[in-house]
């Protein structure tokens, strides 16, 4: 089988979803993973599947083409390297989340020091809220983000957690740390 790669934005509206999935429904591909959102006023797709032996690739690629025009998305899809990786990372066990008022940086600080740290990245979410009770009456932009880590054994997690608490005093935000709950048998 073949693993293919499929990342579509445009302008949110109802029915995307269904859309992107028909012609790869009626080609027996199966969506292995997926992450779907909407960002600002745009809808964001990104799949990950396998297409069956004797799908007409070119066939699908027109197909999907066709979705991309009648729905207003730009799409691109690709051929990845197949299966899964070799390392446990793919697999979160930490929630990070960071909230407080919005500033230049709170992404990039947050996952510089991860990187240093060796820390895996597995899914990375944000949002902001405009919040009006303050005495200027201008309102404030709060930031929400969290993210799911893969963190090996080998980490002190009490350096970490401490290093995390000096970057929420420098940013002006709260930033938490929790572990996942067992997966349990899968």
């Amino acid at each position: 089988m073949q693993t293919f790669s499929l990342s579509a934005i445009g302008r949110d509206q109802p029915g995307i979803v269904a859309a992107i999935t028909e012609p790869l429904f009626k080609q027996g591909c199966n969506i292995e993973d997926s992450s779907m959102t909407i960002l600002g006023a745009e809808f964001a797709v990104i799949l990950l599947m396998t297409l069956p032996q004797g799908v007409d690739f070119a066939s699908l690629v027109k197909d999907i083409n066709e979705v991309g025009k009648e729905c207003s998305l730009t799409i691109d899809m690709k051929e990845v390297a197949a299966g899964p990786r070799e390392e446990p990372t793919a697999l979160s066990n930490y929630i990070l989340t960071l909230y407080g008022e919005d500033s230049t940086g709170l992404i990039y600080k947050t996952a510089c020091l991860l990187a240093d740290e060796g820390i895996n990245i597995t899914d990375l979410e944000t949002k902001t809220a405009r919040r009006d009770d303050d005495e200027s009456g201008e309102g404030r932009q709060l930031y929400m983000m969290m993210m799911e880590l893969y963190i090996t054994e080998a980490t002190d997690l009490k350096v970490l957690t401490s290093k995390l608490e000096d970057l929420g005093k420098e940013l002006n935000v709260s930033i938490k740390l929790k572990p996942i709950e067992d997966y349990g048998e899968l």
